[in-house]
């Protein structure tokens, strides 16, 4: 995945955290399409036309992908089934450790 790419799951991760509920899961992070517009790529919302592309490039890496069926959620799947995001987020944290350092530097030396 291109590092814009893994830039941008990391915010639409943070986000889902942010947004707290029902929303940050076992099996991921689901966030509708329409509370991601508040991201800023290249200082523009992001738009619906990369919210499609990244959802076909997360189901394309078996990461994730976009929901259609009701109401849309973009899912971004939990790194482990025994590890949510928020979780993952907290132990780097604790560490002074970030998930822009996992996921964009992909810096796995971190779980350790």
């Amino acid at each position: 995945m291109a590092s814009a790419d893994r830039d941008l799951v990391r915010a639409i991760v943070e986000k889902g955290i942010a947004l707290g509920g029902r929303r940050d899961t076992e099996y991921g992070i689901n966030v509708h399409p329409d509370d991601l517009k508040t991201i800023h790529v290249d200082n523009r919302p992001l738009s619906d036309y990369r919210i499609g592309k990244l959802g076909k490039t997360l189901d394309r890496n078996n990461l994730g992908g976009i929901d259609v069926d009701g109401e849309p959620q973009l899912q971004i799947s939990a790194p482990d089934e025994d590890l949510g995001w928020s979780t993952l987020k907290d132990f780097l944290e604790e560490r002074g450790k970030t998930l822009r350092e996992l996921i964009c530097d992909l810096r796995f030396k971190l779980l350790d």
